[in-house]
């Protein structure tokens, strides 16, 4: 996350896309982490991918825990990289009551939640 926050997306994609290559199974933060770098770089195919597959799973399959807003606000910023107006307007109703936090989970902060329903 560290290397996402400074802006060196060319130096993380490698190390991101290794484990997207060679594990079957990846928590999804890092999976979001992943197409974020991927949207940053211009490859939107893969936020989209995964924004459609979160979409068919449907809200109820994020987890409702420390991690749920960090999710949440994750698809916020595919939605918002890629233009994706069905998956903003998918993620927008549950991220709004979050609307006056400030989004921490314990080990990154994503900032005001405001900020990312004004985009």
């Amino acid at each position: 996350m560290v290397g996402i926050f400074a802006g060196r997306h060319e130096e993380m994609l490698p190390i991101l896309q290794h484990p997207m290559d060679t594990q079957e199974s990846l928590e999804e933060a890092f999976r979001i982490a992943h197409a974020i770098v991927c949207a940053e770089l211009g490859r939107h195919e893969v936020p989209r991918a995964l924004l459609r597959e979160a979409m068919h799973r449907g809200i109820g399959a994020i987890s409702d825990d420390i991690l749920r807003s960090t999710t949440l606000l994750g698809y916020s910023i595919l939605a918002i990289e890629t233009a994706d107006v069905e998956a903003a307007a998918w993620v927008y109703p549950e991220v709004l009551p979050m609307a006056g936090e400030v989004a921490f989970n314990g080990v990154t902060g994503q900032g005001p939640v405001s900020a990312y329903l004004g985009r």
